[in-house]
């Protein structure tokens, strides 16, 4: 059965300005790991893209290790190579989307000044309610583009990539 590996932390711009998160998927078939990506659109009308087999890999360990090595480079060629998904094989997940009753613990804004590595460290802690609230709280999702297939560390992604635009744009 296909798993996901991995989310790579970045996201894919299609020509018509549509943005993917990108996640490693796989499955053992015989005695080795096939590896593809699979290209997830914020907007959930869009259709999931992937990849044919692009890496095979003695073992899961060696496929979540391949992972780390992709480029954004790689990643648009990936993306041009992906087509509309037809297979079934493909893993988009649909995460809750409420934030009901959670407190924000902190205003990214504010750490923000202390480092990009910092404000990820102390979003990659948070729960999916709390990351959900901060977008919600600090108005960091003015598209209003579906969350619903973000993991986690996506969402820690889509949080620090919005603080730092709105931040450069002197939206706080």
């Amino acid at each position: 059965m296909a798993d996901v590996i991995a989310d790579v932390d970045t996201t894919v711009k299609a020509a018509d300005g549509s943005e993917y998160y990108v996640q490693v998927a796989a499955e053992q078939v015989g005695a080795v790991w096939e590896g593809w990506l699979e290209f997830v659109p914020l907007d959930d009308s869009l259709d999931v893209l992937l990849t044919r087999t692009e890496t095979t890999q003695p073992t899961r360990d060696d496929v979540v290790r391949w992972s780390t090595t992709l480029t954004p480079v790689f990643l648009q060629g990936a993306f041009k190579r992906a087509v509309r998904e037809t297979s079934g094989r493909h893993i988009a997940r649909n995460f809750a989307r409420v934030a009901q009753d959670v407190l924000v613990p902190f205003d990214p804004f504010a750490v923000l000044p202390l480092g990009k590595h910092e404000l990820r460290g102390r979003l990659a802690v948070l729960g999916r309610g709390e990351l959900l609230a901060m977008i919600e709280q600090y108005g960091l999702n003015p598209a209003g583009k579906s969350l619903a297939r973000l993991t986690n560390s996506q969402l820690v992604t889509f949080i620090a990539t919005a603080v730092e635009v709105q931040n450069l744009q002197h939206h706080r």
